[in-house]
């Protein structure tokens, strides 16, 4: 099963890498980390899954696909 996980740009105060996302001096917020979890355990248990979010570039955190927002917007929603 294919899912997609969206952390809107405007909750996301600075953009992050995702394949740093426990050392980056950023930091992350508690609802984040939430997401970032729970999309990493969705992952585990065979599924796809796509997170959408303000990232400094296209990456992976772990299992999961990290891509820019904008990528569900042009791509998933009907204009």
């Amino acid at each position: 099963m294919r899912f997609a996980f969206l952390l809107h740009p405007k909750g996301v105060r600075v953009p992050f890498d995702p394949s740093n996302v426990w050392d980056s001096p950023r930091g992350l917020t508690g609802s984040e980390i939430a997401l970032f979890k729970f999309a990493e355990h969705v992952a585990g248990a065979g599924h796809e899954v796509t997170l959408f979010s303000s990232f400094t570039a296209p990456g992976a955190f772990g299992p999961v696909r990290c891509t820019p927002y904008s990528e569900w917007e042009t791509t998933y929603c009907v204009q």
